[in-house]
């Protein structure tokens, strides 16, 4: 209610796509005012939420968040709204703020100037950037910068996940804008907020957000001003003033009511109690199709023109060049700070910065400066150094090459890491002082050249014509098609480059610490990759049974010396644990059929920490799943929960070496033992199944001592990764059985059409070369090489548990006994702040997964960090720093938070004696206010596919 106690109208909401904002209302109050009055806004706004706006927009141009914020609390004070969640809260990003390191510290320096915890929309203001500095009006031509739209949405994107903008969007985006962002966007933007009115219409972009779900604001929806206060075709527009005159309302309504038919929420600024009245009195009423059919014919004109920073196109004009292709550090050399020269004094040589320098590159990359950067005149040795800290690799390395210096070592190493070569002086170098060519003076080229018909010049164009580095910016200019194939051929030279640019935009894998699947491996094995690519291993068996004696004989089976060892290579361990279950499946078929009894109702019994190819198998061949519930401080499958679910109808009981939640070993030896007392007591004959995926290459390197492979009697197959801490690239992983008897015959299939009888037992009949690189590492490494590998890899984790637990904020759950993992979770029962950290480590490039707990446990968030092989302890050291800067991140937004944490209640008295008119305040009560954490629970959604 107003203060004469007159029910304010019911804004219509409308629900925004994209993001988890409040609903919003339909027409918002605008607080763009140059020059801005603190006082003035103030009472406007709460003049505003009086008469029922709920929705109000501002800027960090317009400087009047501060007063839109104290409004807001003056109102919760006063009793006009509940609470501050009741009102919509706008605010836009400047220009010289569009820079993807500033998005995030405007935005809370947006929140401070609020005092509040989070707007429900927040804005790119222009697709326009700046130099950083305060916002402000107009600006330079000099000023203008290329705008990186990917890198300014992935920031805006940050702040929606952190929950400081409940949606986000943008406002005075053309159509062509839009779609630099929807081809990036993981997050669509959810408004876009523009000049709108029956002056300045907008169909074709309304037509285009509607049909991507992008909400359209409209500013100026009664007649825009420039900066300059001129113009304002609205509110004198004869055609409105006939239709307002005829309807009984004022111009300013029937415009609105316009706008509202369209579809389009209205943000109309007045500081007017009674006009800001006035435009919430456009809901009970319609306009006619007549009414409609005159504005649709009225003549259009765009009002807004920021002249200082755009053409009437919207681009900047005052650059010529937005970006270069390739970006090179042009030697590994660093000099003091200079006029660019050569030659230069020894003394002016300092120490190369290689970690800070291509950390700044990357940064150009990623500003959108360089499409790609690389480096020139780089030995191995310095490639070397800038691999080892890069999370966008090298594209180029630029050298000397030609046939006089053919640089074949670089050229191998090059290859393998997937570094484009560039030959510069590819005619013959001339040193600095302009002596020497030993390439067109070849007697070699010469005599080839003359062969050939052909100059010494043209036979090294032809002979570098397939390497030629080429960027397909210079040969593409039409879209490509992404879901057809297209009409016509491009060349080679474009499709490698538009792909390779694609993949550059991937996340590193060195910094997944998602997955537990191999990132590296020896430039030796790389090359026995690429020469083997060509080859399906279904047709060359020997590699697979290489491995797989290798394996069984690793895992103690039962082989005499010359014995060929049980089992297959697959593609991964989901095909590996499929081909098991079907074994027993069929093995347990064919003793129930023998004995004449029902067997149709297979189960399996597990843990509820399997991952999810064991629900797959359940549910793709008919299985029923029995998982043994978890439990507090017990995280994998109890072996006395799991034999007293096993009946008849058990086809084995699956054992995981190596949880995917938290690494830890389940006690295989004791599941036996205890089976084969309930075996001896019911004449069942329940076995084991080893789910070794992670801990398979693990154990037998670190505890040769531990019983939980074929040395148990009950274990008759085991599963296991070579992807994982196999070593080997994505694509390779193994299933080992026992003996023959544990395979069913049945199973097996014979194929001789490859030119031998072949025996086989797959799901999927084609292999590549990751046979080939496993072999390589069983050769390569032996036991000593996996011992070291696994030693080290638990020292990495090591340190980061440590390290971890020195913060005091973490429990961390993984065992020291297991897969050199960590898996920690906050003290206290706050499950928002593992996905906050989370979320908050993507802005370093790390990738860290947090996951609420199965059935029983779905109170926990984990988050898990996996350690493989290339993160050693400098990884570890810069990983825990980061996680210290989001952890003081958090700590400032918990103590410097806006809103207050503590709730008075006051009781006011008469004036004290001798205190003038001013009332006495007695707190009489003190209560602590816990925010609450809004979050979307996953329905019947399983967290154990991890991984």
């Amino acid at each position: 209610m107003d203060s004469k106690g007159v029910a304010a109208p019911a804004v219509p909401e409308v629900a925004l796509q994209s993001g988890n904002a409040r609903p919003m209302p339909a027409v918002g109050m605008g607080t763009a005012a140059f020059p801005m009055v603190h006082e003035n806004t103030k009472n406007a706004v709460l003049a505003a939420i009086e008469v029922g706006y709920r929705h109000l927009d501002t800027a960090s141009l317009y400087r009047t968040e501060k007063p839109v914020g104290e409004a807001v609390a003056e109102a919760v004070r006063r009793g006009l709204v509940q609470s501050r969640e009741e009102v919509f809260v706008t605010s836009k990003l400047w220009g010289s703020q569009c820079h993807p390191d500033l998005v995030l510290p405007s935005l809370r320096e947006s929140l401070q100037n609020l005092q509040m915890d989070y707007v429900d929309l927040y804005l790119v203001h222009w697709p326009v950037c700046l130099k950083p500095g305060p916002p402000k009006v107009p600006n330079k031509r000099e000023d203008a910068l290329p705008f990186n739209f990917e890198g300014v949405w992935r920031a805006m994107e940050e702040c929606q996940r952190l929950g400081l903008a409940k949606a986000i969007g943008v406002s005075n985006f053309t159509t062509k804008h839009l779609e630099k962002i929807l081809a990036v966007a993981t997050i669509p933007p959810a408004v876009n907020q523009v000049e709108l009115n029956p002056v300045w219409q907008q169909r074709t972009l309304r037509a285009y957000c509607d049909a991507k779900g992008i909400r359209v604001a409209a500013y100026s929806p009664l007649g825009g001003q420039n900066w300059d206060g001129t113009g304002n075709a609205v509110l004198e527009s004869p055609v409105l003033a006939e239709i307002a005159k005829a309807r009984g309302k004022t111009v300013a309504q029937v415009s609105l009511r316009w706008i509202y038919e369209q579809g389009v929420t209205s943000i109309v600024k007045s500081y007017n109690k009674e006009r800001l009245k006035q435009n919430l009195e456009i809901f009970d009423w319609e306009l006619t199709e007549e009414d409609r059919l005159k504005i649709s014919q009225i003549t259009q004109k765009k009002i807004i023109q920021v002249e200082s920073l755009f053409t009437p196109e919207g681009e900047f004009t005052n650059l010529q060049m937005e970006y270069v292709d390739l970006y090179l550090i042009h030697w590994p050399v660093c000099l003091k700070p200079g006029p660019l020269g050569f030659p230069n004094k020894r003394e002016d040589a300092l120490p190369f910065d290689f970690e800070g320098v291509w950390r700044a590159m990357e940064e150009c990359q990623r500003l959108g400066l360089a499409r790609a950067i690389g480096v020139s005149n780089f030995a191995t040795k310095h490639l070397k150094k800038v691999l080892a800290v890069a999370t966008i690799p090298p594209a180029v390395d630029q050298v000397e090459l030609n046939p006089v210096w053919q640089q074949r070592t670089l050229r191998d190493y090059c290859a393998a890491k997937g570094i484009r070569v560039a030959a510069y002086s590819p005619l013959g170098g001339q040193n600095w002082d302009g002596q020497g060519n030993s390439v067109l003076e070849s007697p070699v080229l010469a005599e080839i050249a003359k062969a050939r018909g052909k100059t010494v010049a043209q036979e090294l164009d032809d002979a570098a014509a397939a390497s030629a580095v080429v960027f397909a910016s210079r040969y593409v200019q039409e879209p490509l098609p992404r879901y057809e194939l297209g009409r016509k051929s491009i060349s080679k030279d474009a499709a490698y480059q538009i792909i390779h640019d694609e993949l550059l935009l991937d996340s590193s894998p060195r910094l997944n610490l998602a997955s537990f699947v191999t990132t590296w491996m020896e430039p030796e094995c790389d090359k026995l990759i690429l020469e083997g690519i060509n080859k399906n291993y279904a047709d060359m068996d020997e590699y697979p049974n290489r491995c797989v004696n290798i394996i069984a004989r690793l895992f103690n089976a039962p082989l005499s010396a010359g014995e060929t060892a049980v089992g297959v290579g697959t593609v991964g361990s989901s095909e590996a644990i499929m081909l098991a279950g079907l074994a027993f499946k069929r093995r347990w078929q064919n003793r129930r059929k023998a004995a004449g009894k029902p067997h149709d109702k297979p189960n399996i019994v597990t843990g509820a920490n399997v991952q999810v190819c064991w629900e797959k198998f359940a549910r793709y061949f008919e299985v029923e799943l029995k998982e043994v519930k978890l439990r507090e401080g017990c995280y994998v499958m109890d072996p006395d929960e799991a034999v007293q679910m096993v009946d008849e109808n058990t086809i084995c009981v699956a054992a995981i070496l190596g949880s995917t939640l938290t690494g830890e070993f389940e006690d295989v030896k004791r599941l036996n033992n205890l089976l084969a007392i309930k075996n001896m007591r019911t004449g069942w004959d329940t076995p084991i199944h080893v789910d070794a995926a992670s801990g398979g290459f693990i154990a037998p390197f670190l505890y040769p001592e531990l019983e939980w492979d074929f040395r148990l009697p009950l274990v008759k197959s085991i599963n296991v990764s070579g992807h994982k801490y196999g070593l080997v690239y994505a694509g390779v992983g193994w299933v080992v059985w026992r003996n023959k008897e544990d395979l069913p015959e049945e199973l097996i299939f014979h194929i001789n059409y490859l030119g031998a009888d072949q025996p086989t037992f797959t799901l999927n009949f084609s292999k590549g070369t990751q046979i080939i690189a496993q072999y390589y590492q069983f050769l390569r490494l032996g036991f000593e090489g996996y011992r070291n590998v696994m030693e080290n890899c638990m020292e990495s984790a090591r340190i980061l548990r440590e390290g971890l637990e020195r913060t005091g904020r973490f429990t961390v759950i993984s065992k020291e006994r297991g897969v050199p993992l960590v898996a920690f979770t906050f003290k206290g029962r706050d499950t928002a702040l593992a996905f906050r950290l989370s979320a908050a480590l993507r802005r370093f490039g790390w990738i860290v997964p947090a996951y609420t707990m199965p059935a029983n446990l779905e109170h926990m968030a984990v988050l898990r960090v996996v350690v493989r092989e290339d993160f050693g302890r400098t990884m570890a050291e810069r990983f825990l720093s980061n996680v210290q800067m989001v952890l003081d991140e958090l700590d400032d937004e918990a103590k410097g938070g806006p809103v207050p944490r503590m709730r008075f209640t006051i009781e006011l008295g008469p004036p004290a004696r001798g205190a003038g008119e001013e009332a006495s305040v007695k707190v009489v009560k003190r209560e602590s206010v816990v925010a609450v954490h809004r979050s979307v629970s996953l329905a019947g959604g399983k967290t154990k596919g991890v991984c």
